[in-house]
């Protein structure tokens, strides 16, 4: 194999808010993770109380919470170093946003270092579809919530 071939790959520069480390809010008694994209204009608190309340999770009690802009993600690596969670719920922001450079579906739980991640649109979606009594992406989120936390 020639030199060029063993460092066939990309270095990718990340940017600044990947040096500080998260903080999140909620008092992470079940170890749950929680991270979901803000938008000017939008409350997700009530429908997320509603959604982690129905797989019997308590946001405040039962997760660490993150509600962060795109360009303000913290990266996968800090975050799991700075709080021990098991599960990660993420919410409107693409895996590249927390520094993975991976392709996955959405709604398919990923096992990545001993944390499950779990990818999903934004609230803004599910609960526009929830109100209009819809349940195209909904239907596929619930299910893998179900299977994440074993309901």
């Amino acid at each position: 194999m020639s030199e060029s071939t063993l460092l066939n790959f990309e270095i990718i520069t990340l940017s600044a808010q990947y040096d500080e480390n998260p903080i999140m809010r909620g008092e992470h008694e079940r170890g749950i993770g929680v991270i979901f994209l803000q938008k000017e204009g939008y409350d997700p608190y009530p429908y997320l109380e509603k959604l982690l309340s129905a797989a019997k999770i308590a946001l405040q009690r039962d997760t660490c919470y993150l509600e962060t802009r795109l360009e303000a993600a913290p990266a996968y690596f800090k975050l799991t170093r700075a709080y021990p969670i098991t599960q990660l719920l993420v919410f409107g922001l693409p895996p590249e946003a927390l520094g993975l450079h991976i392709n996955w579906a959405l709604h398919i739980p990923l096992s990545l270092n001993g944390i499950t991640l779990l990818f999903a649109q934004a609230l803004e979606v599910y609960e526009t579809e929830s109100q209009q009594g819809i349940s195209t992406n909904r239907a596929p989120m619930w299910h893998a919530i179900k299977q994440l936390f074993n309901q």
